[in-house]
């Protein structure tokens, strides 16, 4: 399974993230497309709170992805279940 987050920089530094997901912005998506997983892959995006994973999600099933979900309460939900969260450093 490949995580992808799509927040913002500026998030990932304050917040954190999960550990060894792919960081994608949403602003920059279409932009990035060739650091997609590839079609086959089974893919969880996550945003903050739910709104932007389900916009990336709608993108990657819009270029013919199938097995993609979005994390039910996003980055936010994860931290509140007490699940693990890495400290992100910006170059």
């Amino acid at each position: 399974m490949i995580l992808i987050d799509v927040r913002r920089d500026d998030e990932l530094q304050e917040n954190g993230a999960i550990e060894g997901a792919l960081h994608i912005p949403l602003e920059s998506f279409i932009e990035r497309k060739a650091e997609w997983p590839a079609k086959d892959a089974k893919i969880v995006v996550y945003c903050g709170s739910g709104h932007r994973s389900t916009i990336a999600m709608t993108m990657l099933w819009s270029y013919g992805y199938t097995d993609v979900r979005s994390l039910k309460g996003g980055f936010g939900a994860w931290v509140e279940a007490g699940y693990p969260v890495a400290e992100v450093v910006m170059p």
